[in-house]
């Protein structure tokens, strides 16, 4: 087990502004992404090492410092095991991954319409173009104009930008997917093709995009790539990771794409998240992060509403907004509870179970209650 660490930190939930006392217990892997997750402003209680795995599982105890919630980092099986049926197994990341028709006109026909449009728009109102480049020279240019820059601007302080010697290396056999505007590179699509799959591994967009005000420079990116991959002969084209909440801006982007989920590469690591009472901050936090679970069945989705009853229309926005393909099964609870003549719903092959708050005895146990 790699060494462990326990912080407890207090501060103001990220939306309500409500005091939430958040522990955590890992290696620090993902301890920014969670802290981020969770507050808006916050100062660290205490902070001790866990010299040995005894002492770490004996921390993953729910409610030992009078926390609100716990964040168990998991970095080995020891966490794990320890996982009981009313925890949230997160899994750290997700792919998404899209499938590739075998002729062109199919492969357009399958993007969500919403989709097909804004591409086509952007390119006659902008006149983008792309091309695939292989040299050094562009792969140089790549790191140093793009990908640095936009790491650092996108992800602020939970970005982690490559040593150029390190991202070199792992370029090597790459394909560069650029997209230019009035002949200037204004973003690129590092990619590689392994099998029948088309990977992105890193994307880079220049300031020119924000300069000369250019909407949809993204999109038109990732279809240069999806032509790069179809025309390479894949049938799929994987988009990364994703962080696991439906809601994250990042997995909706792909999901526009119906991009699929799926696991992530070995070796996978979880999170487990274990929310100890139903209070004000706790239940803001799990309104505004739509969670992605690990269950025996596959990947489950968690939507908890806390504002007015929800009807047909609205149910039906929110399940095409946030449940992509690769779900299991989506299970959406109400605080208010659900207008009548709203019943259970069924999309393809993802089950949408709805699950009505008010007026349960113990809310908490209703929501980590599968």
């Amino acid at each position: 087990m790699l060494a462990c660490r326990e912080i407890v930190v207090r501060g103001a939930e990220r939306h309500s502004g409500r005091e939430l006392i958040v522990r955590y217990v890992g290696a620090m892997g993902n301890l920014q992404y969670i802290f981020n997750l969770a507050f808006e402003t916050k100062e660290t209680v205490s902070d001790r090492h866990l010299p040995t795995p005894v002492h770490a599982v004996a921390a993953m105890e729910p409610g030992r410092r009078g926390e609100d919630f716990l964040f168990v980092d998991t970095q080995s099986l020891i966490g794990e095991r320890l996982v009981r049926p009313a925890h949230l197994l997160l899994p750290t990341w997700i792919r998404q991954r899209l499938p590739l028709a075998r002729e062109w006109p199919k492969v357009i026909d399958d993007l969500p319409r919403f989709t097909r449009r804004g591409v086509s728009r952007y390119l006659r109102k902008y006149g983008f173009t792309g091309r695939v480049a292989w040299s050094g020279e562009a792969i140089h240019d790549f790191y140093h104009r793009l990908y640095a820059p936009h790491v650092r601007r996108r992800h602020r302080d939970e970005a982690v930008v490559l040593s150029e010697a390190k991202f070199r290396t792992l370029a090597r056999g790459c394909h560069l997917v650029e997209i230019l505007h009035e002949g200037a590179v204004i973003g690129g699509n590092l990619v590689r093709h392994v099998g029948d799959t088309m990977f992105i591994l890193w994307c880079g967009a220049s300031e020119l995009t924000v300069e000369r005000d250019l909407k949809g420079a993204t999109d038109v990116l990732d279809y240069f790539s999806m032509l790069h991959a179809f025309e390479s002969g894949c049938t799929s084209l994987d988009f990364g990771r994703s962080r696991p909440t439906l809601n994250d801006g990042v997995m909706m982007y792909k999901s526009k794409w119906r991009a699929r989920l799926i696991p992530a590469r070995s070796p996978q690591t979880h999170i487990v998240a274990i929310p100890t009472r139903w209070a004000p901050s706790v239940v803001s936090l799990l309104a505004h992060n739509h969670f992605v679970t690990v269950r025996p069945n596959g990947f489950n989705g968690r939507i908890l509403l806390d504002g007015p009853p929800t009807g047909t229309k609205g149910l039906t926005e929110l399940i095409e907004t946030y449940c992509p393909p690769g779900l299991s099964c989506v299970r959406i609870f109400s605080i208010p509870g659900f207008d009548a003549g709203v019943f259970r719903v069924d999309r393809g092959q993802e089950r949408i179970e709805l699950v009505d708050v008010n007026g349960a005895v113990d809310p908490l146990s209703t929501y980590l209650a599968d």
